[in-house]
């Protein structure tokens, strides 16, 4: 085993992170998601047998994003909502959100063209 293998192999319990421009707010930070966290954006998005792909896409980006804080009150107060996943709703063009959950599934480790294909139907 190559000392960068087991390096990456040791270091494997951090999430990678990246930074992901916007045309119209600037750099967003966003994080990998794991398993638990996609899960749970699957569960919250299922409605019966039926899961909104949209709204899973949303939860998502509202967990991985390290900054901006989609919880933050100004936020919060401008939407006048207490659920951060609103605020991303109400502040991302579709184009955007397509584009933090296409980063945001490649840091998860997925094949990007078949997840966004899942993501947008």
């Amino acid at each position: 085993m190559t000392d960068d293998l087991l390096k990456a192999l040791l270091d494997a319990d951090k999430k990678p992170e990246k930074e992901v421009p916007l045309k119209r707010f600037g750099t967003f930070r966003i994080r990998a998601l794991d398993d638990q966290e996609i899960e749970d954006s699957q569960e919250r998005a299922t409605f019966g047998k039926t899961v909104d792909q949209t709204k899973k896409a949303l939860i998502m980006i509202q967990k991985a994003t390290i900054e901006p804080d989609w919880s933050h009150p100004d936020l919060l107060a401008k939407y006048e909502t207490q659920d951060p996943v609103k605020v991303v709703e109400k502040t991302l063009l579709p184009g955007e959100r397509i584009k933090l959950v296409s980063e945001i599934l490649d840091l998860s480790g997925y094949d990007i063209g078949t997840a966004v294909d899942q993501v947008k139907n």
